[in-house]
């Protein structure tokens, strides 16, 4: 079975003082959301689906130090430098730094050593 995940840009929601600034918070949150979209659209254009596997199978994934899944998972990952770490417990953690080029196709394949606790 294999995850999609995508990471998208968080939108910061304008606070409501009163009722007369509710209405155009609303129009503000509605410009916000479809800057959002745009945002998201135009990072797509510079993400590559990243496939991750590992043996034994479950492995948490994190990607920059944020936890996006578990292996077997395919992950919309963005050009440039990301450091991958894979783990499971009972076995020791596995890290790389990954070079994401736009347009590539990556897997990324990694066999878990068990530790001898």
């Amino acid at each position: 079975m294999k995850q999609l995940y995508a990471v998208i840009p968080a939108v910061d929601e304008p606070s409501v003082a009163s009722s007369a600034q509710q209405n155009s918070s609303v129009a503000n949150l509605a410009n916000s959301a479809g800057t959002a979209a745009a945002a998201v659209s135009e990072a797509n254009r510079d993400t590559v689906k990243c496939n991750f596997t590992s043996t034994p199978s479950g492995a948490e994934i994190m990607l920059d130090g944020s936890y996006v899944g578990n292996t077997p998972s395919t992950i919309a990952v963005g050009a440039g430098r990301h450091v991958v770490v894979l783990a499971t417990p009972g076995f020791a953690k596995w890290k790389r730094e990954l070079l994401v080029s736009a347009g590539s196709d990556v897997d990324v394949i990694a066999t878990l050593q068990k530790t001898g606790h």
